[in-house]
C-alpha cells in the first residue's frame, strides 16, 4: 500500500510540473495551453482532435495547424509522445 502511495504521490507532482510547464511557456497561446492541459490530465482516456478543438473553440483544421506551429508536432503525436513518457515512469 506505501508502494501504491508513493507511485501516486509521484504521478500527481509529474503532472502538477507539466501543467505548470504548459501555462509557463510564453510561447503558447491561450488554446493551445488550455488543450495541453487538458491532454495533460486525460491521458488514459480517448482524445480525438474534434473533442480538443472543441474545448478550446476552435474548428479541427484551425487548432490542427495552430498546434503544430506552436507545439512542433501534431495533437496526435504530442499525444502520443506524452502517453509514452507516462508509460516509462510507471
Amino acid at each position: 500500500m506505501t508502494e501504491l502511495i508513493s507511485v501516486s504521490d509521484t504521478m500527481y507532482g509529474d503532472s502538477i510540473r507539466r501543467v505548470h510547464r504548459c501555462r509557463t511557456d510564453s510561447a503558447l497561446s491561450s488554446p493551445i495551453r488550455l488543450a495541453c492541459d487538458y491532454i495533460a490530465m486525460h491521458l488514459r482516456a480517448p482524445l480525438s482532435l474534434n473533442t480538443l478543438a472543441e474545448l478550446t473553440g476552435c474548428t479541427g483544421y484551425y487548432f490542427s495547424r495552430m498546434f503544430k506551429k506552436e507545439v512542433g508536432k501534431s495533437p496526435a503525436d504530442y499525444i502520443t509522445e506524452k502517453r509514452i513518457e507516462r508509460a516509462r515512469q510507471l
